[in-house]
């Protein structure tokens, strides 16, 4: 248990996370812990701090009673395009399961600690805790954890080293009272699995579930949110709702090629190079959209379709096969 009586001290901890004591994870459940938790939040975080509504649990952070951070997570985001598709289900089972996702809605590392490895560290620890504690709290076992990273701030290589994924971007909207508002700030969207088999535990039918498991080959299409100015869609007359339906109406016209494809992969290249045709990158060609979609390993393979799918190009991108037709 940790010694509340303690003063959170600000003189730099620098060492290895092995010089370090063992870290531990204290879960809030008292006035004394939630005010030491709040104070660390308000004071420290870039986002300050949020009062909560819903399911939520909270940890301090500490080693030999000294506090190192905090870390929070809270009921799942109601509308996030890039994870919706990565999980792969419709609206009405959405609404049944959602209660199964959990946010990471706030992580702390003070700054005057500077440990290599902690971030990551504690982010394992604090999973193999939530599972239970949420289960133990709400009757609920949490399938999937998401979080957002501020790209304009961070990395989110804690969370890479952590083993989460990356699933796409935010659309720069919040939500305000009952409608939504855009505030421009994108973020990256990471997602950890709690279950091996969480598109089954959340009853997603067979015969939607993705052809592979790799997350740098999935069939459907990734999340596009270029940046834009707001008043264009305004100017448009297109609303938020229309925004969030704009990758299923694509996703179902480029369905009607699928007796084209040989291979499920070449409906993954498919869609890699229409989303990124779509995206805000600055270059359209082959090598940028392979490393935003498919990283360094999905450049050749990409390079290879485009190489010898003369098909495909002509009717999609006729303007392309003067520069990479087969030679």
């Amino acid at each position: 248990m940790i010694n509340l009586k303690i003063r959170v001290s600000q003189e730099p901890i620098i060492c290895s996370l092995k010089e370090l004591a063992p870290v531990e994870l204290e879960r809030v459940t008292t006035k004394e812990t939630a005010s030491l938790w709040k104070h660390l939040v308000s004071s420290y975080h870039y986002l300050g701090y949020t009062k909560m509504f819903g399911p939520r649990i909270q940890y301090l952070i500490f080693s030999n009673q000294t506090i190192l951070g905090a870390i929070s997570f809270n009921h799942g985001a109601l509308k996030l395009g890039a994870r919706d598709q990565f999980i792969g289900w419709d609206a009405t089972l959405k609404k049944e399961q959602l209660h199964r996702i959990v946010c990471n809605n706030r992580f702390l590392i003070l700054p005057w600690v500077r440990v290599p490895n902690l971030a990551s560290h504690v982010l394992a620890k604090s999973l193999q805790l939530l599972r239970d504690d949420w289960q133990r709290t709400y009757a609920v076992c949490p399938v999937l954890v998401e979080t957002f990273v501020d790209r304009a701030r961070f990395a989110g290589t804690c969370y890479k080293a952590a083993g989460w994924q990356e699933v796409g971007m935010t659309q720069g909207y919040a939500k305000v009272g009952s409608s939504y508002q855009y505030h421009g700030q994108i973020k990256r969207v990471f997602v950890q699995i709690l279950e091996k088999n969480f598109r089954r535990k959340l009853h997603i039918p067979e015969d939607i579930l993705p052809l592979h498991k790799s997350m740098k080959r999935r069939s459907s299409m990734n999340s596009i949110y270029p940046e834009y100015d707001p008043q264009l869609l305004e100017d448009l007359g297109v609303t938020a709702e229309t925004c969030d339906q704009l990758n299923t109406l694509l996703e179902n016209y480029l369905n009607i090629y699928q007796p084209c494809y040989n291979r499920s992969t070449q409906k993954v290249l498919v869609n890699t190079i229409i989303t990124g045709m779509l995206s805000d990158l600055d270059r359209k060609s082959i090598e940028p959209i392979a490393l935003r979609y498919g990283g360094d390993k999905g450049v050749r393979n990409l390079q290879m379709f485009f190489k010898h799918a003369t098909c495909f190009l002509q009717v999609f991108f006729p303007h392309y096969c003067k520069y990479f037709s087969p030679v």
